[in-house]
């Protein structure tokens, strides 16, 4: 059910990692995501944050997710 509500409200479903779902989709919500934009920079930090706090990713995994999350939600002017 995760993967499918991920899916639909992705901006881009076809380019959604399954490293967002995995990482990310263990503690979250999908469309906590939806309502932030934020800075590479800014997307970054809370990531990293994440994982200090305990969110399970390989660098690769990291990059990824950041990469995804600066592309698909940046920041707003």
């Amino acid at each position: 059910m995760k993967l499918l509500l991920f899916l639909v409200l992705a901006k881009q479903p076809d380019k959604l990692p399954t490293t967002v779902i995995k990482v990310c989709g263990a503690c979250h919500a999908p469309e906590a995501v939806l309502n932030t934009n934020n800075t590479r920079q800014g997307w970054t930090e809370l990531v990293d944050e994440m994982i200090f706090k305990g969110a399970k990713a390989t660098p690769r995994e990291r990059r990824q997710i950041i990469d995804y999350l600066a592309r698909n939600f940046p920041m707003r002017l």
